[in-house]
């Protein structure tokens, strides 16, 4: 697939200018940029997915292999396209715009759904370090029953503040099944290691009824991805 517009030359180059051109190759139009950290930066489109450039090749390999499946998943992201991004312009070019804000090449593209943030007793309920181990139970078969009893135990011995206790044992029961949810969905697809859980990788479906692991990360059994390469061409002279 090949992009075409005008010469970057005429205009600011920047990483929003590169999205801009390939959602348009992917049929869809960005709206703002929705956040960025060590390995990428989040764009919304205006049909509510997201786009993201990035350099992490863990993450695309992963979004590679769940884009591939005949059935959506529910409660892990639904990733659409998966790809390449080549740049075809000078080093005269590249030299021009290095240290330039909002300038990196970045190596991939992922469009996937958009998810809902998280309120701010959900985030902190999901950021205890027992929900990992929990998961790996669930995923490992082994015994999970007392999970609720645990957390809230340790959620006391931390705080003597009722309300705060109060607070993270109601948000944690109503998350209890969504954990429980995600940790089986991942085994459904074979993720039974490495992956990037944490509540920072959390949100919400459009409708709010269920919780959503995006941003999996891990090791995929085969690296599929680069025999099957998506890509998508940023030409400085292409017209």
């Amino acid at each position: 697939m090949r992009t075409k517009f005008k010469s970057f030359l005429n205009e600011r180059l920047s990483n929003y200018n590169v999205a801009k051109k390939i959602a348009f190759e992917l049929g869809e139009e960005i709206n703002e940029l929705l956040g960025e950290g060590s390995y990428g930066k989040a764009y919304s489109t205006k049909s509510g997915k997201v786009l993201k450039l990035t350099y992490g090749i863990t993450e695309v390999n992963r979004a590679y292999v769940l884009s591939r499946n005949k059935n959506r998943t529910k409660y892990l992201i639904n990733y659409y396209n998966v790809g390449k991004i080549v740049y075809d312009w000078s080093d005269e070019f590249d030299e021009i715009n290095k240290g330039k804000d909002d300038y990196e090449k970045f190596e991939w593209y992922i469009l996937m759904d958009q998810v809902l943030p998280l309120t701010n007793n959900e985030f902190e309920a999901l950021s205890n370090y027992m929900i990992y181990e929990f998961m790996m139970n669930i995923i490992h078969d082994k015994k999970i029953n007392n999970f609720l009893n645990e957390y809230i135990n340790y959620i006391k011995m931390y705080s003597k503040n009722e309300t705060y206790i109060k607070n993270m044992t109601t948000t944690m029961i109503e998350l209890y099944p969504h954990i429980i949810n995600i940790a089986k969905e991942l085994k459904k697809h074979h993720i039974i290691s490495n992956f990037d859980f944490h509540a920072g990788n959390l949100g919400w479906n459009k409708d709010r009824t269920h919780l959503v692991f995006f941003d999996i990360g891990g090791n995929t059994k085969k690296d599929n991805y680069k025999r099957n390469n998506k890509k998508i061409i940023i030409d400085e002279n292409e017209i």
